[in-house]
């Protein structure tokens, strides 16, 4: 079977059943952002067209650094497209690492998030282009920002803003010249401070990967069928080989939409999981472990009841398995069926747990010299801790433990490094340095890299993956690491402990139980509790050994005892990293306010970092602005198994509710109209609004609400949703609190009465900031505006009040366009308006105003100073 890469990409994104109907998505803190594959490819060729007026063309290189992004795999096809040659970066690598590739390679080009990533680069001379510009007119020189689509909405920004192109983009001309010896990437292995080895990648190479990993994914084509709206959620970096298998080509062959998303650790990757209906998890071994821990620790699988099933169950059928072990499938995400996992080598322990709960596991071996597959493990035919069969058009044989390779998927070798490709590539052979058994059915076992193996004097081989798994046995770690030293001729084995949390064993006690398990040479020797969160690790989240064996040295030289003090919550680190903290050292009685001076930003700020590196799920409700540095230490150490918080109801959105909710709102029109006159100016700003944006008010009196719904046009108001404050009548439904006939009650007066009136969405003002930013995202994804009081309160003395920089998370991190509000009139409306109190009765007059779209840029402004923008603008300017 003859397959080209460009033809391939075409086809697929191209295809009538295809372009309209997949997608690739991107969810970022509070939205979800999604691409059609149609426009991929419209936008990677208006790129390209771009790249060649710019003077780009065939050879030349141009740098890719960000965060996976559904403009990450525009920019590579458009690069592909214009005949250039792709130069990933990893997301995380270093200011001297990237100049010196720059340099190696004399690119032409960088594609990147943002300024600061590149502002190493400014003494260069070459094109600069952001992620933000993608998808946008690329005709002029300068590319203009402007918008992306928003998902679960077909409805646009203003057109005031500064669209796509239109017209259907010529791919005459654009596809690079055949030939498939040609060069496609270079991908550069990162982490080093040595002189960069670039891995060169052809389109034979490529073609050649995908032609052996079609046939496999064919034979699973009715289960794919099978699938409702089927979504891959990839979080292996696009700069990595297997990550561009994963997020791009993959839901390209099997006909899927691919979901990346910007934070991975466990808690957010199983609620990206349940809320956008995953049915493929693409994913790397360490996160996979990652998310097994956490599993098991959310929901009490190291119970001795859970254990005795398991290990009754796992021998049986996978029909059976999926029936006993269908409550954790609902708890997880019912459609999540599969993983996709590569990059390194799969834990056999995570291996068996997974495919006992009746999940399906396509694990691929290969590295990047390998584009990037050897082989592929069959959910169906592989067995567990294999790595599976080499993929059809290889050769594989295994000299003195050693894994040798030869096909068309192999690289020509490494960029402008003669001496480096002498060494691994001969004969057609490419020496992969990773140490493997084959059993009678081609089952392939990894045993580690070559470098890493312990070899004894006596010419025996230990591999630190044998020992690695009899520690991680003893259940008593949450990972570790071996590596070896010398003192004369003896070998010390050396293990690295990451501890769980209160297991209140020693790690000498440990060492003991895995020595057991092990063979006499394999003994361990020494043993250091690593008390940091993790390990350092290269992109792939390989642990990075080199390091540890420099620690470990200096650790020798200095003498320094082996066992190291407990690990301790080191949240003071966290809190100094905030800018506004005023002092060094914290007290545990510091409340997050008054003492430390944190606003709700940095309260969001703070809840997330701390879920990034504890690894749990905080109670947002219970973090206010009293709460000490002491509480917030407990909740770490003793995290809630479910997090409590506003949770967020879709019924009030559904068309039915909509219906009912304009009639009642006619209903209601009648009495607030008698209150007072209206006059509305700017009507001519809400021409072209077609949601969802931000209306943003300055807050009069309680019936502000009401006379800015009633004064936008109907197409406009049934969908806006205004945040209302829960402080004073509704706590006690939305937090859980207070017996059940008061919950009720609340229950009933919002979303009977309140929610009818005016679609409100529940905000707190003093806790779980981040859980209401969530649902704001939510109702805009869906193609909701928003109506906002930036003041948080209504006016005490009719004067505007300083406006919170909640607003600027909202319009800069949701990229949602504010319209500004202004109200006159409203201040004291019951005490002196029509009401004869103090006077003779009359109708008051109210104004309102509605200002032009205003658009802004997180690179550009900070959170505070659009605040500060919409104040100023409402207050001076309308």
């Amino acid at each position: 079977m003859e397959l080209k890469l460009i033809n391939f990409i075409q086809d697929s994104l191209t295809s009538v059943k295809n372009s309209k109907n997949l997608y690739f998505f991107h969810r970022d803190k509070y939205r979800v952002w999604k691409y059609s594959f149609e426009e991929i490819y419209k936008y990677s060729l208006e790129f390209s067209l771009f790249l060649k007026k710019n003077n780009i063309g065939k050879e030349d290189k141009i740098l890719i650094k960000g965060s996976n992004s559904p403009e990450w795999v525009i920019a590579f096809i458009g690069v592909l497209l214009c005949g250039a040659i792709v130069v990933p970066l990893d997301i995380r690598s270093s200011e001297d690492f990237d100049l010196k590739v720059f340099k190696k390679v004399s690119a032409k080009a960088i594609v990147s998030e943002g300024p600061e990533i590149i502002g190493h680069f400014e003494s260069e001379k070459f094109l600069k282009i952001f992620f933000n510009d993608i998808g946008k007119d690329y005709d002029s020189s300068n590319l203009q920002s402007g918008k992306r689509k928003a998902a679960s909405s077909s409805a646009n920004i203003p057109e005031t803003d500064s669209g796509i192109s239109s017209g259907k983009v010529s791919d005459k001309g654009l596809n690079p010249e055949s030939g498939s010896e040609r060069l496609a990437e270079i991908v550069f292995t990162s982490g080093t401070t040595a002189e960069p080895k670039g891995v060169m990648i052809t389109y034979s190479n490529l073609e050649a990967s995908l032609k052996a990993i079609i046939p496999v994914m064919a034979k699973y084509s009715s289960f794919f069928r099978f699938m409702s709206n089927p979504r891959i959620l990839s979080l292996v970096p696009l700069s990595h080989m297997y990550g561009q298998l994963i997020g791009i080509f993959t839901p390209m062959m099997i006909g899927t939409s691919v979901m990346f998303t910007a934070v991975i650790n466990p808690q957010q990757v199983l609620k990206v999981i349940k809320e956008e209906k995953i049915w493929i998890l693409g994913t790397l071994p360490r996160l996979m472990e990652m998310i097994k821990d956490y599993i098991i620790e959310k929901y009490n699988l190291n119970s001795s009841g859970f254990l005795k099933k398991y290990n009754k169950w796992k021998i049986k059928r996978w029909q059976l398995r999926f029936v006993a072990f269908a409550s954790i499938h609902r708890k997880i995400g019912w459609r999540l069926v599969a993983f996709m996992v590569g990059g390194a080598v799969l834990n056999p322990s995570v291996d068996e747990f997974f495919r006992c709960l009746a999940y399906s596991i396509f694990q691929g071996y290969g590295l990047t010299e390998t584009s990037p597959l050897i082989t592929l493990s069959d959910p169906i035919g592989s067995r567990a801790g294999s790595v599976g069969r080499v993929l059809p058009g290889q050769d594989l044989k295994i000299i003195d433990g050693e894994v040798y390779v030869k096909g068309e998927n192999v690289s020509p070798g490494y960029y402008e490094d003669k001496t480096h490709t002498v060494e691994a590539f001969k004969n057609g052979w490419f020496k992969t340095g990773d140490m493997a058994q084959i059993d009678e059915d081609g089952n392939v076992y990894f045993k580690g890299r070559k470098d890493d193996a312990i070899i004894r004097p006596d010419g025996l081989n230990i591999y630190p993956g044998d020992i690695e798994e009899a520690i991680r046995s003893t259940g008593f770690v949450r990972d570790c690491a071996v590596i070896s030293s010398r003192a004369g001729v003896s070998v010390i084995i050396t293990a690295f402990l990451i501890l769980r949390e209160d297991i209140g064993i020693s790690g000498q006690k440990i060492i003991e139980a895995a020595n057991k398990k092990l063979n006499v040479y394999q003994k361990i020797n020494s043993f250091i509790i690593w008390d940091k969160e993790d390990f350092p690790r290269t992109a792939t989240m390989k642990v990075k050994k080199t390091a540890l064996a420099g620690f470990l040295e200096k650790r020798t030289a200095a003498g320094m005892a082996e066992e190291s003090a407990g690990r301790k919550t080191k949240l003071s680190g966290l809190l100094n990293s905030l800018y506004k903290l005023k002092r060094k050292k914290l007290k545990p009685s510091d409340r997050l306010e008054s003492d430390i001076g944190l606003d709700s930003i940095d309260m969001i700020e703070l809840v997330s970092a701390v879920q990034e590196k504890y690894n749990v799920e905080l109670d947002e409700s219970l973090i206010t602005k009293d709460t000490t540095v002491a509480e917030i230490e407990n909740m770490i150490s003793q995290p809630p198994k479910e997090a409590a918080g506003i949770p967020f109801f879709s019924f009030p959105y559904w068309s039915g509710v909509k219906i009912v909710r304009t009639l009642f709102q006619y209903f209601l029109y009648p009495f607030i109209h008698l209150l007072f006159l209206k006059k509305i100016y700017g009507k001519e700003n809400l021409k072209n609004i077609k949601g969802p944006v931000v209306f943003a008010a300055n807050h009069t009196s309680n019936l502000d609400t009401f006379v800015v719904l009633y004064c936008l046009p109907l197409k406009i108001r049934t969908r806006v949703t205004a945040l209302m404050s829960i402080e004073h009548h509704f706590q006690h439904f939305f937090y859980r609190r207070g017996n059940w006939i008061r919950r009720a009650l609340e229950a009933a007066g919002f979303y009977l009465l309140v929610n009818l009136a005016v679609n409100a969405c529940p905000l707190s003002r003093t806790h779980g900031f981040k859980r209401v930013l969530e649902n704001a995202g939510k109702l805009a994804d869906r193609g909701w505006s928003l109506l906002i009081f930036p003041e948080g309160g209504v006016t005490t003395d009719g004067e505007m009040k300083k406006f919170e920089s909640g607003i600027g998370i909202i319009a800069a991190d949701m990229k949602m366009p504010v319209v500004p509000v202004k109200i006159e009139g409203l201040y004291n409306i019951l005490r002196n308006g029509i009401l004869p109190w103090g006077h003779i009765p009359r109708w008051p007059r109210v104004k309102i105003t509605f200002g032009k779209t205003l658009f802004f840029k997180k690179t550009r402004f900070s959170y505070q100073e659009i605040a500060l923008a919409l104040e100023e603008t409402i207050k001076n300017r309308l």
